[in-house]
């Protein structure tokens, strides 16, 4: 949840500097917006390890199981509200941090639903074997 709050609260002051600084006729606006959306997408790629890390753990065997329904609903309302951050910022021109802020949504949504991945391959695998 930590890092879902780092996210908006980074894109919010990107869009409010960048703004700030556009109507003051600046010129570092679009600086602000890129070095924004790096940190964005850097913050989301980072986020994306333990899919890496569950993969690896399937080579191994180690799937871990989870409650599917809890998750289900934490990934909705993730959605929601990046939908709602990625929308503010489409209507403040920064696309840009639009498609960060949104990678940054699906990245957190992969990651919280990572078990259920993992409960659906190991169950999968199980039938095949029968």
């Amino acid at each position: 949840m930590d890092e879902i709050l780092r996210i908006c609260g980074i894109a919010l002051i990107g869009i409010v500097m960048a703004t700030l600084l556009r109507n003051r006729g600046s010129a570092i606006a679009p600086y602000i917006t890129q070095v924004t959306a790096l940190i964005i997408f850097s913050t989301a790629v980072a986020a994306l390890i333990p899919v890496i890390e569950f993969i690896k753990s399937m080579n191994e065997g180690q799937a871990e199981t989870s409650d599917a329904i809890s998750s289900v609903l934490l990934a909705s309302v993730i959605a929601v509200v990046f939908r709602i951050l990625s929308d503010i910022c489409k209507e403040n021109g920064e696309n840009m941090l639009k498609n960060a802020v949104e990678f940054a949504g699906n990245a957190e949504i992969i990651l919280l639903c990572l078990p259920i991945i993992k409960d659906i391959i190991t169950l999968s695998s199980e039938i095949l074997e029968l």
